[in-house]
């Protein structure tokens, strides 16, 4: 994931689960929130919004990297399903391995985890 990616808690947003500011992996390194989640109840709509299915590669992606790996295995005959298969099942594990789980919010609740503090983005991911 691209360090400069701005993600979002997704608290209270009805989207999160499909957006990749809220899904996505956070930097080890530095990441950035939004201070409030741009999501807006009264439009129900978000201008930050990222689909995560965007991510999903593509036929003509998977194409090419099914011939990449025929190249690579010497270009052999009648195993083009063979290859196709793999590289679908290699490119579909890159993109879910790109995704967290969603955190799960008790939107009639005040409280997440019933400790008092509402867990920060980076400790659902399992990051500190």
């Amino acid at each position: 994931m691209p360090a400069d990616l701005t993600m979002c808690s997704g608290e209270g947003c009805p989207l999160r689960r499909s957006c990749y500011r809220h899904r996505a992996i956070p930097s080890a390194m530095r990441q950035d929130y939004f201070a409030t989640p741009p999501y807006r109840a009264d439009d129900e709509g978000c201008a930050s919004y990222q689909d995560v299915e965007g991510l999903r590669p593509t036929e003509d992606e998977i194409r090419k990297h099914a011939y990449h790996l025929w190249s690579l295995a010497g270009r052999p005959a009648r195993v083009a399903t063979q290859f196709w298969l793999k590289a679908e099942a290699e490119m579909t594990q890159l993109f879910h391995d790109r995704l967290r789980e969603p955190v799960e919010y008790d939107e009639d609740a005040d409280e997440v985890d019933g400790s008092g503090d509402s867990p920060s983005p980076t400790d659902a991911a399992g990051h500190s």
